[in-house]
């Protein structure tokens, strides 16, 4: 796996990202700002944050529009440790959605919001 850092488009200060494929596809930035996926090995960008607590998040940040019923999300970025259980998705006007959160509520986000989603067991 390899690990790229990129410090021009963080939402956290110490994220790095990994690809299971090469370094040499992650130094083409766009498939990170753009897409948050890998083309070359078909899977999502993994980003890694130290946190304060010397435990390692890892998510994946997805679209709005490709997240599924428990998934767990964060929405908050000065919450970085509260990842909440998706519950439920409807569309709403505009190419909006209304992604129901267990805990949290409801939040509405464009179709083509990326939203962080943890994918490690804690």
């Amino acid at each position: 796996m390899t690990r790229v850092v990129y410090r021009d488009f963080k939402s956290f200060h110490d994220e790095t990202y990994y690809c299971g494929c090469s370094e040499d596809n992650l130094s083409d930035k766009t498939c990170i700002e753009k897409e948050w996926f890998c083309n070359k090995c078909n899977q999502f960008i993994e980003v890694v944050l130290d946190g304060d607590n010397g435990e390692n998040i890892i998510f994946n940040r997805i679209k709005a529009n490709k997240i599924e019923v428990d998934m767990r999300v964060n929405v908050d970025i000065y919450k970085i440790y509260e990842f909440h259980y998706v519950l439920g998705i409807n569309a709403l006007e505009n190419g909006k959605l209304g992604i129901g959160l267990e805990g949290y509520g409801r939040i509405n986000v464009d179709k083509n919001y990326f939203i962080n989603c943890r994918v490690d067991d804690n």
